[in-house]
C-alpha cells in the first residue's frame, strides 16, 4: 500500500476527466469552474497539499521551457459567440 492507503494498481488505472461545456449558459459557468479550479489548485501549492489530484482536470504542457496546466475541456457555442477566445 502507498502512502495514502490504497493499493498501488490502483493508481495506475487512473484516468483523465475531459469537461464538455455546450451553450453559453455553460460556457459561462464553466469559465467560473475552471477559475475556482485554478485557485483551488495555487492555495493547495503554497500549502503543499497534495490531497487532489489535478492531473484529471488539467494538463501539464511545456511551452518554451515552461509548464503551464490547461483544463481539458471541449467548450461549444454559436459561431461568433466566443469573443476574445475566437481563434
Amino acid at each position: 500500500k502507498n502512502k495514502r492507503g490504497s493499493s498501488p494498481h490502483v493508481l495506475c488505472h487512473r484516468m483523465e476527466v475531459i469537461t464538455l461545456q455546450v451553450g453559453h449558459f455553460a460556457n459561462h459557468v464553466g469559465a467560473h469552474f475552471w477559475n475556482f479550479q485554478d485557485e483551488s489548485a495555487a492555495h493547495e501549492e503554497a500549502e503543499e497539499d497534495d490531497s487532489v489530484d489535478y492531473s484529471r482536470l488539467f494538463q501539464c504542457v511545456e511551452v518554451q521551457g515552461v509548464a503551464t496546466w490547461r483544463p481539458r475541456v471541449l467548450s461549444i457555442d454559436r459561431k461568433g459567440a466566443s469573443g476574445a477566445t475566437a481563434h
